[in-house]
């Protein structure tokens, strides 16, 4: 699948979300004192539901399960109540598949981005897998450079021309 840019403050209020809705919980590492992002039980099962939903091994980055693990995890009572969970907050919806002539489920745009930062949490280490706030402020300074480099030889080039007409003049 392919990865969706947010913008900062959005994926900010995605990561609350996660951490609140106890998808993704906080732990520090005591050999290296790092934060890290682990995964719930409840997580686990939401993204097991909806890989099975939608007929995927694995979203994004994340782990990948097989099609037995995915077959015993829907034998379980833990399915039914993800599920459900899933299409009440609006995060997959049932569609027709017209190849095959069943119903199946996709993910909705929130869903989407629900679930791509929740892979990206889950399997980033010990860092902050939040919007890369220094890169940005990086490039937009070295953008502002090259915009300054530019003008300024622009007016050199201008101001030699000039000179070279004046002289042709003459």
């Amino acid at each position: 699948m392919k990865k969706r840019e947010m913008d900062d403050s959005y994926w900010l209020t995605l990561q609350k979300r996660l951490l609140d809705s106890g998808f993704i919980t906080i732990v520090v590492s005591p050999s290296d004192g790092k934060n890290y992002y682990r995964p719930t039980p409840r997580g686990i099962r939401a993204y097991k539901t909806v890989l099975d939903l939608t007929k995927r091994n694995k979203l994004f980055k994340g782990p990948r399960f097989n099609t037995e693990e995915l077959e015993e995890f829907k034998q379980t009572s833990s399915y039914e109540l993800a599920k459900d969970w899933l299409v009440r907050h609006d995060m997959v919806r049932p569609m027709y598949d017209t190849t095959t002539n069943q119903e199946k489920y996709e993910l909705v745009e929130y869903g989407y981005e629900f679930f791509q930062l929740y892979s990206e949490a889950i399997t980033t280490g010990p860092r902050n897998p939040g919007p890369k706030l220094g890169r940005r402020m990086g490039e937009a300074v070295l953008m502002g450079m090259f915009l300054a480099c530019y003008a300024v030889v622009k007016l050199v080039a201008d101001s030699f021309r000039k000179r070279e007409t004046k002289r042709k003049r003459r």
